[in-house]
């Protein structure tokens, strides 16, 4: 099996998905993906899923249109980095 980072999830539509919209297919997909099948991702996704929602002491909430512009950003930068 790969080797995952946590730029592979921070770079997945399917995972940005299930953190940002915590769309219904999303959470059973990922929740037991983590949990049954590949139990040895479960810190990785999670470090991912901190980051996207910027979890700190005070919560933070991000609005529909800066959750988007994250995904960009996010997916952006990392392509970035793979080209240099």
């Amino acid at each position: 099996m790969k080797k995952y980072e946590v730029t592979d999830f921070l770079v997945n539509e399917s995972f940005l998905d299930y953190v940002i919209n915590k769309s219904d297919a999303g959470v059973d997909y990922w929740e037991r993906t983590a949990r049954d099948e590949h139990p040895e991702l479960a810190d990785i996704a999670e470090k991912a899923k901190k980051i996207i929602l910027f979890e700190n002491e005070d919560k933070s909430c991000l609005m529909q249109d800066e959750s988007e512009d994250l995904k960009k950003r996010i997916f952006y930068s990392i392509q970035k980095n793979k080209t240099i």
